[in-house]
């Protein structure tokens, strides 16, 4: 379909440029270069293609300047990748006008792609520059998958193969008898070439390689030379060892910053470059775990990745939290020029963190989908703690998006999809479990920093996180003896909201994994006929746990402590917690409520705007438990919502409180159980008619007997 034509004077005047051992001329901008060479190769004759690409690939000039190479590098990749795709749009629009069959489109690529590839492969000079022009066709072929030239992109992908480990020997030699003139040859290529700037090239080739291909690769040396790369670049974790631990101060009390190696690790190319490599070696990980014979040698690689990361993350954090920088929370207390220093800080603390969840993801993921090799020394879980302890010294660091790792906030998306992958590998095993709570709480218990240091309150958070999540595998005498010790003094610390919150998650998540454990423990002894013995032995923390936080979340309910939502719930799930330990305990749970708001009522004849908050946010406690109480307590605990809302004064407050029973009612009670409530709806709505009549009616419990004026659930 390609129509043989002769060549214009931009185009012979282009190729001048490229044969001649002179630079390019200043007039000819990047830009205009790329998209000349765009539009010659997508719109010469075919017999000139070959010619023009090794042209390009051979030039003299073009690659020898450090200056400019990788942008022209860069530029001439998308300049490839960019002609595939305007001359596969070309071929299919003349296809459609000449009424051509579709398979005449594949075969005119398929020989376009076939005479560039030949110019590009001519002469092997510069592994660099052929693998970023072959780089653009892979891509292009990537972009096009529909298209199939299998044949042409094998030959691709070999030649590509062959430039990669060429470009790593010449970054990473390993010479001996056999590899030497290999070596020298690799060596004869152009000195700029840097282990930064390879990775990326090699990174790219890799990320669209198919499998069969990238085996063929030294995947465990690439990801070796990756790593390095990373640790060096923060001197092994050491960037801010120069930091005292007491600032100095200007004049005006502000602290000062030292800039010189926060401005050397920020200015290395390495760190500009760490997404690309962080994920280089994530696919090397994921590279090696797929076939069988490389399985080994993936595990080697992700224990070393695993040791390097925390070693790394642990100098981090001990440098940070030996220094007064790391009391700060308010960047006005540095001196001008010391703010961009620290925000240049985290900056590279950020990014340290996007790196290790992009690699831990990786090894995550081969961890969940790969059986262990025979040959390996390693295990899942030790691996899986090493991340863990990678996490948990970059806890300061996840605390400023927006709080620890829970399942409600706190962390980035991807950092939480590893971190629960991470927990839910653990929690397969008992004791790995056990071993783990244990090992981070004897880190929090021996700290030497303060109890207020935001470090150790990162700690402290990430510590609670597990627990909430792993609390389903945890024995009795680790939940009692090593997580609620740590939990408890938070539960009346609203200072410290991150701690304070996740403590009341972890307490609540005692009750719901019970209640979970004995609903899976009742299925099993329904179908075996035999009953289970550790249902009785795990309802001892919940059984003696529930009275005391009955009280603490009434004390959490004043204003500036626990919202409205969040009580609410937190009371609603210790009802039903309770209900599933011990009827008599639910029953002590909504007493101790409905005492509290008789005292709001009895302690204020002339209540506060503080006080009829605070009356308010109990009795929408008292509401949300119709749907956790259960059969036996509904009826007593109905008549005493329908007192409250009857004897409310405030008509606005009243259709409030109708419309949170009416939402309890219809949308999170039980079908068994909602029967009951309704028919008992239907009689709030009559004595509320009934009671505009007459006052002083006295308020039937829904079976057509009368209640006392005193509280009772019994």
């Amino acid at each position: 379909m390609s129509r043989s034509r002769s060549v214009d004077s931009g185009y012979t005047t282009l190729v001048g440029f490229f044969q001649s051992k002179n630079e390019l001329p200043s007039s000819l901008k990047p830009k205009t270069l790329f998209s000349a060479v765009t539009h010659y190769l997508t719109t010469i004759p075919l017999d000139h293609l070959t010619p023009f690409t090794h042209a390009i690939a051979a030039s003299p000039n073009l690659w020898k300047t450090p200056g400019t190479r990788t942008e022209r590098l860069d530029g001439f990749q998308a300049s490839f990748r960019t002609a595939f795709n305007v001359k596969h749009n070309a071929e299919g629009l003349a296809a459609a006008d000449y009424f051509f069959p579709q398979g005449s489109i594949q075969q005119a690529m398929q020989h376009w792609v076939k005479v560039i590839f030949a110019g590009i492969t001519a002469q092997r000079r510069d592994p660099e520059v052929r693998l970023i022009l072959l780089n653009g066709l892979l891509l292009a072929l990537h972009d096009n998958d529909r298209l199939s030239l299998d044949t042409t992109r094998e030959r691709i992908e070999g030649e590509a193969v062959i430039c990669c480990a060429e470009l790593m020997e010449i970054v990473q030699p390993q010479v001996d008898d056999w590899t030497g003139e290999l070596v020298a040859a690799a060596r004869s290529g152009p000195e700029d070439v840097t282990r930064t700037t390879t990775l990326t090239r090699v990174g790219t080739t890799i990320g669209i390689l198919s499998t069969e291909k990238l085996i063929l690769l030294d995947l465990e040396a690439i990801a070796t030379l990756g790593l390095n790369i990373i640790s060096e670049t923060l001197d092994d974790g050491h960037f801010l060892k120069d930091f005292p631990s007491e600032l100095p101060k200007n004049s005006e009390g502000k602290l000062l910053l030292e800039t010189a190696r926060v401005s050397e690790v920020l200015a290395k190319p390495a760190f500009t470059s760490f997404g690309s490599t962080s994920k280089l070696v994530a696919c090397c990980i994921t590279g090696l775990s797929y076939q069988r014979s490389t399985q080994v040698a993936a595990w080697n690689l992700m224990t070393r990745v695993c040791n390097m990361m925390e070693a790394v993350s642990g100098r981090i954090e001990g440098d940070w939290s030996g220094s007064d920088i790391s009391l700060v929370t308010d960047e006005q207390d540095f001196a001008l020029p010391s703010i961009q220093t620290a925000t240049s800080i985290w900056q590279i603390l950020k990014t340290f963190l996007f790196s290790t969840v992009l690699i831990s993801q990786a090894i995550l993921t081969t961890l969940t989908f790969e059986s262990v090799p025979h040959d390996s020394q390693c295990t899942p879980h030790t691996l899986v703690s090493s991340v863990l302890n990678t996490f948990l010294h970059l806890a300061f660091v996840t605390s400023k998006f927006g709080g620890g790792l829970t399942s409600a906030g706190g962390g980035f998306l991807e950092q939480k999809r590893a971190f629960f992958t991470a927990l839910d590998i653990i929690a397969s095993n008992p004791s790995e479990t056990a071993l783990l709570i244990k090992r981070l709480h004897n880190h929090l218990s021996s700290a030497s920093l303060p109890a207020l240091h935001p470090v150790r309150q990162a700690h402290a958070s990430f510590f609670l996180a597990c627990a909430e999540q792993l609390m389903p595998a945890l024995e009795e005498d680790v939940i009692e003896h090593v997580v609620l010790p740590i939990a408890i003094p938070l539960l009346n610390e609203p200072s410290r909201r991150e701690t304070y919150e996740s403590a009341h998650s972890v307490v609540l998540s005692v009750f719901s994994s019970h209640a979970k454990r004995k609903d899976s423990e009742a299925g099993a002894q329904n179908q075996t006929n035999e009953p289970l013995q550790s249902s009785r032995t795990k309802a001892g923390v919940a059984q003696r746990l529930a009275p005391f936080y009955a009280d603490c979340l009434l004390q959490n309910s004043d204003e500036g402590r626990l919202s409205p939502e969040q009580l609410t719930l937190a009371y609603s799930s210790l009802v039903n917690g309770a209900r599933v330990v011990d009827m008599a305990l639910t029953q002590l749970c909504v007493e101790k409520l409905l005492d509290a708001l008789k005292r709001s009522k009895n302690d204020a004849p002339a209540p506060t705007a503080v006080d009829k908050k605070q009356k308010h946010r109990l009795q929408y406690v008292l509401i949300s438990s119709i749907s956790a109480v259960g059969a036996p307590l509904l009826r007593p605990l109905l008549l005493n919502v329908k007192r409250m809302v009857l004897e409310e004064a405030d008509a606005e407050a009243r259709i409030e409180m109708k419309a949170a029973v009416f939402h309890q009612v219809l949308d999170k009670m039980a079908d068994a159980e909602k029967g009951v409530a309704m028919r008992w709806w239907l009689e709030l709505q009559r004595d509320e008619a009934a009671l505009e009549i007459q006052p002083n009616r006295e308020i039937s419990d829904g079976r057509g007997e009368t209640g006392s004026s005193d509280i009772d659930i019994g």
